[in-house]
């Protein structure tokens, strides 16, 4: 299946999940409101910050395929990491404003009417909310699409809000009121945990930054079967696409010819190549030591 073939699917699912998040969000704010549940009203909140992850998601893709008919040499994937980079920032902006809300309902005190309806609300905004999550994932998966990968991520505390939501709101009517205040706050944190980690990650990419000493050691260890080289003096990584450039130094006996020091490197490259397949270039600089 060509890129422009799993791109429609992926937007297609997109739109899906678009006008469910905005049913969602629509009604769980005035369900919310009308039940006085912080956090029904969370949830809400959290369905609409999944809308526009979304949505920022879909445009990113959808732009992504358009540059790419028209100038294959622009790069589809920092495209899709930069709208990963600006679903981190937007979902961290709304988390303050559901911790504000739930903080101000904690001190204010409330009490919840009609909790039956803003129970059932909520379970069915998590049923829906699994559903959608689930062939997010199936997508991102097949397709290797990061920004999708974390729409997914952002969906799955979405489902969780959901089902916390109705948790606190049952317990908030047979219990203790507060119970409400404090689940709102527990869907805040977890909007706000699973948004930290994905700007940190779409941030490393956009300045082509990567690191990885499993990765590095192993690479280090392959050379141990040639025995002309005598040491690694560095190795650097760089994104190229979904694949990684590896470009290295290494410290080689000077006394042994030119042509066989071409045979080592060219050995050396297609051993981490064939034994790396995420690795599609190497560049190897050689410093001969007598």
């Amino acid at each position: 299946m060509g890129q422009r073939s799993q791109l429609f699917q992926v937007k297609r699912l997109l739109i899906v999940s678009i006008i469910a998040n905005l049913g969602m969000a629509i009604s769980g704010i005035y369900i919310s409101l009308r039940t006085n549940s912080n956090a029904l009203l969370a949830d809400s909140l959290d369905a609409l910050i999944n809308l526009l992850i979304t949505l920022i998601v879909f445009i990113g893709i959808f732009y992504a395929d358009k540059l790419s008919e028209e100038n294959a040499s622009l790069n589809y994937f920092k495209i899709e990491v930069l709208s990963a980079f600006t679903v981190g920032i937007i979902a961290i902006l709304l988390t303050g404003y559901i911790v504000y809300v739930a903080i101000s309902g904690f001190y204010e005190g409330h009490t919840i009417k009609e909790g039956e309806i803003g129970f059932l609300s909520a379970l069915i905004f998590g049923v829906i909310s699994s559903i959608i999550t689930t062939q997010k994932y199936k997508y991102a998966k097949k397709y290797g699409l990061l920004s999708l990968k974390i729409a997914a991520t952002n969906s799955v505390k979405d489902v969780l809000g959901s089902y916390f939501a109705a948790l606190g709101i049952i317990l908030s009517i047979t219990t203790f009121t507060i119970f409400d205040t404090v689940f709102a706050i527990i869907i805040a944190i977890f909007l706000a945990t699973s948004s930290i980690p994905a700007i940190r990650e779409s941030a490393l990419i956009l300045i082509d930054v990567y690191n990885n000493p499993q990765l590095k050691q192993k690479i280090e260890e392959l050379a141990k079967g040639f025995p002309h080289i005598t040491r690694i003096l560095s190795i650097n990584f760089r994104r190229i696409s979904y694949k990684l450039a590896v470009e290295i130094e290494l410290e080689v006996d000077g006394d042994i010819p030119v042509e066989e020091l071409h045979e080592i490197s060219k050995k050396y490259e297609e051993k981490i190549k064939n034994r790396f397949p995420n690795i599609a270039k190497v560049l190897i600089a050689v410093k001969a030591v007598s």
